[in-house]
């Protein structure tokens, strides 16, 4: 018959490597959150700045238009080009490298004179 009352010390072992695996997950998956929401930050800023230039660009008189082409903007990470399409519109492209090992945000709007 068989009279025990307690665990064995290999059963300890194997429920503590058990524990110290699940720990070990849980703060991978942690570190990989953490990082996923400061790239989404600072994603989400980039985004901001683009939107922002943007409308700046539209609120612009369309004669002045022609002189933002090649004006740079957030830090020297953004970049516009205006190009006229027609007499009366303007093909406006706004690219911001907002970090070197992604590939840049991008927008373009046509803008009419009428």
């Amino acid at each position: 018959m068989n009279n025990r009352k307690g665990f064995l010390l290999v059963e300890l072992l194997i429920a503590g490597l058990l524990f110290i695996l699940a720990l070990s997950v849980f703060n991978l998956l942690l570190k990989t959150g953490a990082k996923n929401i400061d790239a989404l930050a600072h994603r989400q800023a980039a985004l901001q700045a683009l939107t922002t230039k943007m409308e700046e660009l539209r609120s612009l008189p369309f004669d002045q238009l022609a002189a933002e082409n090649g004006r740079t903007f957030a830090e020297g990470k953004g970049e516009i080009t205006a190009t006229p399409a027609a007499p009366d519109l303007f093909l406006i492209y706004v690219k911001l490298n907002w970090d070197t090992n992604k590939p840049p945000l991008e927008a373009q709007t046509l803008r009419s004179a009428y």
